[in-house]
């Protein structure tokens, strides 16, 4: 969310609740402890009084953060090939976007249209939890 908020600009709390996919009743809470920890600030909308912007504030802490995690993952993959590092990055996008476009589907059913854990199709090789596994050849 804070990548959000530095890369797109003030959003309003439902905004990033619908950003992140996350009920506007939980982000409140992560929110206000945001900002209690000095992450973001919350600014009236100069376009709707009754409304707040919420700013990324922790900026700076960020890209630090972000500039040691990135060293550590240059480290990790030093040694790979250009096409290794290419592969697992589509492999991640390629999850990642899998998994926005399942979770953007779900939140777009009605609660009726919902499919229950267990009704869902899995593949031998993802048993259901509680279930033995099919043994290997």
């Amino acid at each position: 969310m804070l990548d959000a908020l530095s890369q797109e600009g003030p959003r309003t709390p439902t905004e990033l609740a619908r950003r992140t996919r996350t009920h506007v009743a939980t982000m409140t809470g992560i929110l206000a402890r945001l900002e209690r920890d000095g992450w973001i600030e919350r600014r009236p909308d100069p376009a709707d009084r009754r409304s707040v912007r919420i700013h990324a504030a922790g900026i700076d802490r960020l890209t630090e953060a972000y500039s040691r995690i990135n060293e550590k993952l240059a480290e990790h993959v030093s040694g790979w090939s250009a096409e290794q590092v290419e592969m697992i990055t589509r492999f991640l996008i390629g999850v990642g976007d899998i998994v926005a476009a399942f979770s953007e589907n779900m939140a777009g059913k009605q609660e009726s249209q919902m499919v229950e854990p267990t009704q869902v199709h899995r593949t031998p090789s993802c048993p259901q939890r509680g279930s033995n596994p099919r043994p290997m050849d």
